[in-house]
C-alpha cells in the first residue's frame, strides 16, 4: 500500500510569485494616486467655479434688499395709510381756506359796520351845517354866526372824542420824535433846549396811534457869543483875505 506524500512547494517558485505580486502592486499605486489627485483637483475647480467669493458691498446690498422687501399685505397697509394721511391733509387745507375766507368776510363786514356807525353819528353835524348854509338863513350878525359854527365844531369834536380821537399837545411840551415833527430850531434863552415853542400845524391821535404828527418849532441852546477881540480878529482876517 503506497503512502501519499505531500510535496512541499518549491521555495524558489514561491519567492518568484511574491516578487511579481509586489512589483504589480508598486505599478498600480502611482496610477491610482495620480487619478485620485486629478479627481480632487477637478472637484476643487468645480467648487471654485460654482461658489465664487462675494464682495462685501454685494452682501450688504443683498441684506438691505432683504430688509426692504415687504409682503403684499404690508404694502397694501402702507398705501392705505398714505391715502388716509393725504385725504386728511386735503381736508385740513380746505377747512383752512374756508376759515381764511370767513375771517376776511367778517373783517370786511365789521369795517363796513364801523364806518356806518361813525357816519351815522356825524349826521347831526351835517344837518346843522346845512342849516347854517341854507339860503334863507341870512344874517348880518357875524358874531352870532361865528358862535353857531363854533357850536357845530365842538359838537363834531365831541363825537370824534368818543371814538378815541384827540389832539396832540405840542406847545410847551418836550420834543418827542415819536409824536412831533420838528420843522425848525430857534436859539433862545426863554426856555430849555428841546422844548416846543410854536406849532405850525396841529397833530391828532386815535387811541394810541398817531394820525398826523404836529409840525413844530423847537428851542435850541444859543451859541456862545464872540468877544470883541474875536470879532475884530474875524473882521481883520476877512479884510486880509
Amino acid at each position: 500500500m503506497q503512502k501519499k506524500t505531500k510535496t512541499a512547494p518549491n521555495q524558489d517558485a514561491l519567492q518568484e510569485d511574491r516578487t511579481l505580486q509586489e512589483g504589480a502592486g508598486m505599478d498600480e499605486d502611482p496610477v491610482k494616486t495620480d487619478q485620485s489627485e486629478g479627481v480632487g483637483e477637478e472637484a476643487n475647480g468645480e467648487e471654485a467655479v460654482q461658489s465664487p467669493q462675494t464682495p462685501p458691498e454685494v452682501e450688504a446690498a443683498d441684506e438691505v434688499e432683504e430688509q426692504a422687501t415687504v409682503s403684499a399685505a404690508e404694502y397694501q397697509k402702507i398705501c392705505s395709510e398714505r391715502d388716509d394721511y393725504l385725504n386728511h391733509l386735503q381736508r385740513l387745507q380746505a377747512e383752512f381756506e374756508n376759515y381764511r375766507k370767513r375771517v376776511f368776510k367778517e373783517k370786511s363786514e365789521m369795517r363796513d359796520y364801523l364806518i356806518q356807525d361813525f357816519i351815522g353819528s356825524l349826521l347831526i353835524v351835517i344837518d346843522n351845517m346845512e342849516r347854517s348854509l341854507h339860503p334863507d338863513n341870512n344874517t348880518d350878525d357875524v358874531e352870532s354866526y361865528r358862535q353857531g359854527v363854533e357850536i357845530v365844531f365842538q359838537q363834531m369834536l365831541s363825537i370824534l372824542k368818543e371814538k378815541g380821537f384827540e389832539r396832540i399837545d405840542a406847545v410847551g411840551q418836550k420834543f418827542d420824535p415819536h409824536f412831533h415833527e420838528a420843522v425848525q430850531q430857534v436859539e433862545t434863552d426863554d426856555c430849555e433846549p428841546g422844548i416846543i415853542t410854536e406849532e405850525f400845524m396841529p397833530g391828532y391821535m386815535i387811541k394810541d396811534r398817531v394820525l398826523r404828527a404836529p409840525k413844530v418849532l423847537v428851542a435850541a441852546k444859543p451859541s456862545k457869543p464872540q468877544s470883541e477881540e474875536e470879532e475884530n480878529d474875524a473882521v481883520s482876517n476877512g479884510e486880509a483875505s
